[in-house]
C-alpha cells in the first residue's frame, strides 16, 4: 500500500508562524489550520491561513519544525506534495504556498 506523499512544513514557515503567534499573544500550541477560500471557491481557488486551538471533525493534523497544521479535508489531498515556506520581505516575513501537484 502506498501511502501519498505529505504536506511539507519549511523551518522558514514555522519560524514565520512563530513569530507571529508571539506577536499576537497566542501559545506555543496553537496551529494553523489550512481550508479553502470563501471568496474563491471553485477548482483554482485559493486557500485560508488561519490560527486555530483545535482541529475541526476530518481534519488531517501534521506536525513539522515544531509547528502544527491542521489540513481541512476538503483541501488535504489536493496539497499533497506542496510546501509551505517563507519568504523574507520588507515588511517582515511572507507564507508562500507552493504547489507540487502529484501525477
Amino acid at each position: 500500500m502506498s501511502r501519498r506523499a505529505v504536506f511539507e512544513l519549511t523551518s522558514r514557515a514555522a519560524a514565520a508562524l512563530a513569530e507571529t503567534r508571539a506577536k499576537s499573544g497566542l501559545g506555543d500550541r496553537i496551529a494553523i489550520r489550512i481550508c479553502q477560500s470563501q471568496a474563491n471557491r471553485g477548482p483554482s481557488g485559493g486557500y485560508q491561513l488561519r490560527f486555530a486551538a483545535e482541529p475541526f471533525p476530518n481534519d488531517e493534523v501534521i506536525s513539522a519544525s515544531g509547528t502544527t497544521v491542521f489540513l481541512a479535508a476538503g483541501v488535504a489531498d489536493r496539497l499533497a506534495g506542496s510546501v509551505l515556506d517563507a519568504e523574507k520581505t520588507a515588511s517582515g516575513s511572507k507564507l508562500v504556498l507552493k504547489h507540487r501537484p502529484l501525477a
